[in-house]
């Protein structure tokens, strides 16, 4: 009479091998978030100093977010999804508090 079935050592192999799968793959996925939020800020930050520049050029004079919006050169002010706002310093350039999502300027 042979029986027909897994082994419990069978089973614990294959339900470490599931574990062993599923945090390298929960790794993965954390720092995936974590790049995603990075890179909408950069994004964020691109469009903001390109218009920041067109209106420079067409005003003379920098401008903050809110007078981009009021112009109408915005349509809508961004924010990054880890912080409340930017930040327009007294440069052409718009900022995020983040410390880690700037952007390099040339």
């Amino acid at each position: 009479m042979k029986r027909r079935g897994f082994t419990l050592i069978e089973l614990l192999i294959v339900i470490a091998i599931i574990g062993v799968l599923v945090a390298i793959a929960v790794t993965k996925f954390g720092t995936l978030a974590t790049d995603r939020n990075l890179r909408a800020c950069q994004a964020n930050l691109k469009s903001l100093n390109s218009v920041l520049n067109i209106y420079y050029v067409e005003k003379g004079v920098k401008g903050s977010l809110s007078e981009l919006k009021t112009a109408g050169y915005l349509v809508a002010v961004p924010v990054c999804p880890l912080a409340s706002s930017y930040a327009t310093p007294d440069s052409l350039y718009a900022s995020c508090p983040c410390v880690s999502h700037s952007l390099p300027h040339g």
